[in-house]
């Protein structure tokens, strides 16, 4: 019998009037929250939660906007919890690599894969695997993981703050048979919409990629992601007193939210904040 796959997301919940407690795990769609949620049965207004963890790095994900912001409240978050936001304030060859590359995880390989029977999904793992373990990307191995099925493949690399011990986004680049599509999405949705404009919370990146631009599919993702790797990111800061009140991680060249955490309507008023810090990618001229 092979292992129960790892969940993308961990989360922990206390009922609070009998103190029952429960974790939920995300997967078949659904977040861990509501995973949790069933578990302990009852009223979904009498739980609190913790942050949510990502298991394979440790680090904590924010609370989706699509799901769990709406069907609870912030005040059911555990204190210093952060929220997705993903709102706008204002040539090389590797298909010879590919037929002679395995693709059973190693211990620091980046895109942990299975078997692909498919030359041009399997030379776009390669292509990407060339280009991390060729620059400082900032992006660990285990931030990254692919998942193939019936010719279809799917990319994620985690965008990630260590100091905060924050997952901020996660890219996810989806081949098959006709498309090569990639895009910024919710670090906790990534892995559980099929549809990547389900996931998705910045700009949509398309390419055909039929039976004659799949050759060109491994190249294309791997200058698109290099692309987006080099994007800035920044975390801002509200202070007050001694400490801080808020804090909001952005794509500095697009002045797109990711994520917040604190006081939400500090967050609001990027201009307002008292120190900006550049977290990863090139600083903006």
């Amino acid at each position: 019998m092979s292992p129960e796959p790892q969940p993308s997301a961990i989360v922990g919940a206390v009922e609070i009037q009998d103190g029952t407690d429960a974790v939920g795990r995300s997967g078949g769609g659904r977040c861990a929250e509501q995973d949790a949620v069933d578990r302990l049965g009852g009223d979904p207004d009498l739980v609190l939660f913790s942050a949510a963890v990502r298991p394979r790095t440790g680090y904590e994900l924010p609370v989706c906007r699509a799901v769990c912001q709406v069907a609870y409240a912030r005040e059911q978050f555990d204190d210093g919890v952060a929220f997705d936001s993903f709102k706008r304030q204002r040539g090389r060859r590797y298909a010879d690599a590919a037929a002679e590359q395995p693709f059973e995880q190693a211990d620091g390989q980046w895109f942990d894969a299975g078997d692909i029977d498919d030359m041009a999904a399997a030379a776009t793992v390669v292509a990407l695997r060339a280009e991390l373990s060729e620059r400082r990307s900032g992006v660990e191995p285990a931030g990254t993981r692919c998942h193939y099925a019936d010719g279809w493949l799917r990319a994620y690399v985690d965008i990630c703050d260590p100091a905060a011990n924050l997952t901020l986004a996660t890219i996810r680049i989806d081949l098959t048979d006709r498309w090569l599509t990639a895009g910024w999405c919710s670090a906790t949705r990534a892995e559980l919409d099929d549809d990547l404009s389900d996931a998705l919370g910045g700009d949509l990146f398309v390419e055909q990629a039929d039976k004659v631009a799949r050759v060109r599919a491994p190249e294309r993702a791997a200058q698109w992601l290099v692309r987006q790797l080099d994007r800035p990111v920044v975390r801002l800061d509200w202070r007050h007193g001694d400490g801080v009140a808020a804090q909001a991680w952005m794509l500095a060249d697009s002045d797109r939210m990711l994520v917040e955490r604190g006081d939400w309507q500090l967050s609001e008023r990027p201009d307002s904040r008292d120190a900006a810090t550049l977290v990863r990618g090139a600083k903006l001229a």
